[in-house]
């Protein structure tokens, strides 16, 4: 598999990375309130040192409650409108487009620096 070599060169940019990570670990727990393989896979493609954020339990769990929160918000609005369309603004590394299992024809959009798209 080859690894994914990311070109970020902003410090702010480069916090893209935590939640990911967060999203990985919590899918990886026993009793994980989220399941996100994609978030298992990217960290495992991504050339980047996970290790600086790996011991943050308190974030895994804060970040998986409000992925498990947004999730439900977008699913409930595609439930309800045929063909919705879901921008996600500065999205980062989110995954929500695997997650959210009935689309029921929406079009998702994902916006953030050129940078972080072409991970």
């Amino acid at each position: 598999m080859n690894k994914i070599k990311p070109q970020i060169k902003d410090g702010v940019a480069d916090t893209l990375f935590i939640p990911l990570l967060m999203r990985s670990m919590e899918t990886q727990h026993p009793k994980a309130i989220i399941h996100d393989q994609k978030a298992v896979e990217l960290v495992k493609r991504i050339d980047y040192d996970f290790s600086k954020y790996g011991k943050a339990n308190f974030s895994a769990i804060g970040v998986a409650i409000r992925v498990r929160h947004f999730d439900r918000k977008v699913a409930a609005f595609i439930s309800r409108h045929n063909k919705a369309v879901v921008v996600n603004i500065g999205c980062g590394l989110d995954t929500r487009f695997y997650r959210v299992t009935n689309k029921n024809g929406a079009v998702f959009y994902e916006l953030d620096l050129p940078e972080v798209i072409n991970i």
